[in-house]
């Protein structure tokens, strides 16, 4: 099991989700987290998938599994109740697909979990 989940909603995100990737992949590798990533597709009508899937191979410690969900409950929250669904993680972390969530503060929310705080 891993540490994290690190969840990502995404609906039609092609042209931001590899620079939030590459920048989670930055801070996992720096701190040696145990972390598993959800890209949560949305039904986007662009590449998002396509760009998700070769992410995927490039940053493979970011272990990046793709769901493609279709409209059981449309929107943002529908697509992350997916995402937790299936994460496996011992915490779970929501990231924008836009790169707007600071990933570089991971590490510094892990500590006060690890010693047994509720975030």
């Amino acid at each position: 099991m891993r540490e994290i989940s690190a969840i990502i909603p995404c609906r039609n995100d092609a042209l931001v989700l590899r620079a939030t990737l590459d920048a989670l992949h930055r801070v996992v590798t720096h701190n040696s987290l145990s972390v598993e990533t959800l890209v949560v597709d949305d039904e986007s009508t662009d590449a998002t998938i396509a760009v998700a899937i070769a992410c995927a191979k490039e940053f493979a410690a970011l272990h990046v599994r793709v769901l493609a969900r279709k409209h059981l409950q449309p929107g943002f929250g529908g697509a992350l109740r997916y995402g937790m669904a299936f994460a496996q993680g011992r915490y779970c972390v929501l990231l924008s697909s836009d790169g707007h969530d600071p990933v570089e503060l991971i590490p510094a929310l892990l500590r006060p979990l690890r010693a047994g705080k509720h975030l």
